[in-house]
């Protein structure tokens, strides 16, 4: 087991510069992390989560269910959108990492499926509330559809054109945008919010022991997404596609991260938020080798 894959891959680079020669390698890296932390959605105790989201308050109950919700669609969708990162990369080990995250996207779209029938949809009729389901339209926004419908566009153009130009803004999309920006960030803020940590919301802790295990598998997704950016410059991808990508994007995420925090003040720190938001764009953009300049 080497130091990267005990790390949050998301959190730094693959390699170091020194190391270049080892990005040829990062992919085959990245299936071994895959296959030794294997992890089982229905291992998950949600027994404790049960009890607890009764004391959830109304509006609380509310956005806890919104957020399980454009998680859910997220995952869904993304088992789609990535098919055609399958056709168009060749190498035997760029092919064995992308059936490994097909993989972990259906086993999160498990994940998120298995909690709303285990915890929310028994909680919804104890309310004596109409139940609902996670692809109800009342769970989206506009702006969380059309970061989601840029995403799958930007991956389908693989299929018209498959130019350096255009698969890196597929990876621009998907895993250094949606899963290095948006997960990254919302993710920790769930595992903060339901921790037990905030005397006026309930620990959940099976909901955050899942949030763990998924953003440890949205590290590795990052991670690829990022050494593969980072030789697409290093091969003469202007530097200003990627800035202009992401910063098209970085709107659509914070408007969704702030439809997630800005119903309640506990534990809604909306300035920070949006801190992290920037900084995790920073961290992106100097990641694939890219000197990050201020966002207009």
């Amino acid at each position: 087991m080497t130091v990267l894959e005990c790390r949050d891959m998301s959190e730094e680079s693959p390699v170091s510069p020194l190391e270049s020669s080892g990005l040829n390698e990062h992919p085959k890296r990245l299936v071994r992390s895959a296959i030794e932390y294997h992890w089982d959605p229905a291992a998950i105790d949600v027994r404790a989560d049960q009890e607890a989201v009764s004391e959830l308050s109304r509006v609380e109950f509310t956005r806890l269910r919104g957020l399980l919700a454009q998680f859910g669609a997220g995952e869904r969708a993304v088992t789609t959108d990535l098919a055609p990162l399958a056709v168009v990369l060749d190498g035997s080990d760029e092919q064995r990492y992308i059936a490994t995250q097909l993989y972990d996207e259906a086993r999160h779209t498990e994940l998120f499926d298995r909690y709303w029938k285990r915890v929310i949809r028994p909680e919804e009729e104890s309310r004596g509330l109409i139940p609902t389901e996670p692809m109800a339209d009342r769970w989206s926004h506009d702006d969380y559809r059309e970061l989601f419908d840029r995403t799958s566009n930007a991956m389908a153009r693989l299929l018209e054109r498959d130019t350096s130009e255009t698969r890196a803004r597929a990876f621009c999309h998907y895993h250094l945008t949606v899963e290095g920006i948006l997960a990254q960030t919302a993710y920790r803020w769930v595992e903060t919010r339901y921790s037990g940590e905030l005397e006026a919301v309930p620990e959940l802790p099976g909901l955050v022991n899942g949030f763990r295990y998924l953003r440890r598998d949205e590290g590795r997704h990052v991670s690829f997404g990022v050494t593969k950016v980072r030789k697409l410059v290093d091969k003469g991808v202007d530097p200003e596609t990627i800035v202009e990508t992401i910063d098209e994007l970085v709107p659509l995420v914070e408007t969704t991260i702030d439809q997630m925090v800005r119903d309640g003040s506990i534990g809604a720190d909306r300035n920070g938020i949006l801190n992290r938001i920037d900084t995790a764009r920073d961290r992106r953009l100097e990641q694939v080798g890219v000197v990050p300049s201020k966002r207009t």
